[in-house]
């Protein structure tokens, strides 16, 4: 294989973005020449012929450009059209937006279950709730890599509670003779995740009724109201990914 320090390996989609964030700008400046000048010119179809050595490493093509005259290169030839702004809102996929989650990013996942994703076009939780609605067997569309849904489900949830670190601002008791309860207010202290255990709660080690449950407050029933003799331990595991344990005292 010929190299000289005028040959550059690049990827196509490389290549791609760039040439099209030219064609932007060019678009963009014409957009103000449409204001200076009434009449212009645009381009309809853009045809290159590139002469490069193909690579490819069991996984990605890259291309290392030929120098000019080198022999044994082969043609690539790219022929770009033109788009308009409604043909892109009905085929293009919506932005990945903060509340989602991309695949590539979770840290439980194999390499190659990912790639298995990304092959099929599922790169986002949004893409993978889409293709379960429409019950598609998962284990055999990434040919045997994920098994079910549960598995995904997992650690998309683990992802996104570390995302969303639970904080008690304050915690409250309330006393009566039938019942002592302790409302705790803050952030992120539940994330409906659809699992009917969670929120769970313990006192001094025995379990005890949450009977509230809400994004900002936590209100759990207490067996018997702290004393400055005998401070209440409450645990609290919000779900499976953030269990809390607080030193209750008057």
């Amino acid at each position: 294989m010929p190299t000289t320090e005028r040959n550059r390996a690049w990827g196509v989609h490389t290549f791609l973005d760039s040439f099209v964030k030219d064609l932007d700008t060019w678009y963009e400046t014409l957009a103000v020449k449409g204001i200076t000048r009434p009449l212009t010119y645009t381009i309809q179809d853009v045809q290159l012929e590139l002469q490069c050595f193909p690579q490819f490493d069991g996984n990605d093509v890259r291309f290392l450009t030929a120098s000019p005259g080198e022999p044994g290169a082969s043609a690539i030839r790219f022929q770009l059209g033109s788009i308009s702004a409604s043909s892109i809102r009905d085929i293009a996929p919506q932005p990945v937006s903060n509340d989602d989650v991309v695949i590539d990013n979770l840290p439980d996942l194999g390499p190659e279950a990912k790639e298995a994703l990304v092959r099929v076009g599922v790169k986002t939780e949004s893409d993978l709730r889409r293709v379960q609605q429409r019950n598609v067997d998962l284990s055999t569309l990434t040919g045997g890599q994920i098994g079910d849904y549960s598995d995904l489900a997992t650690a998309i949830q683990k992802v996104k509670r570390a995302r969303l670190a639970p904080t008690v601002r304050k915690a409250k008791l309330n006393r009566t003779e039938e019942m002592s309860r302790v409302a705790l207010e803050g952030e992120n202290l539940f994330v409906d995740d659809h699992d009917a255990r969670f929120p769970m709660a313990a006192v001094d080690g025995r379990e005890v009724a949450v009977v509230e449950a809400a994004p900002n407050r936590i209100v759990v029933d207490l067996p018997r109201a702290p004393t400055r003799a005998q401070p209440v331990r409450l645990e609290l595991a919000l779900d499976a990914y953030a269990v809390m344990t607080l030193e209750l005292q008057p």
